[in-house]
């Protein structure tokens, strides 16, 4: 059964609102407050870590130095780390 053109503009309608919604999700205010919250519950270092964390939140690290960002997170008893690009 086809469509009636009463029922394709009301799902773009919809979509078009479900759009708009992820858009404000993703605000740079958003962004922006959960960066500063990452950043309060994992540690910036300027070195490579290893120490042995004691407590989980211990266990992920982010590195910075000059132009290198990485996300390091302990598993399995070393150190693994990601590239941020």
């Amino acid at each position: 059964m086809n469509k009636t053109t009463e029922e394709r503009l009301d799902e773009l309608e919809r979509k078009f609102k479900e759009m708009e919604d992820v858009k404000k999700k993703d605000s740079t205010p958003d962004i922006l407050r959960r960066l500063t919250i990452l950043e309060r519950l994992v540690e910036v270092v300027s070195a490579v870590p290893t120490t042995v964390p004691s407590v989980p939140p211990e266990c992920f690290k982010l590195y910075v130095d000059g132009a290198t960002y990485r996300l390091y997170v302990y598993v399995n008893g070393t150190w693994k780390y990601a590239a941020l690009t």
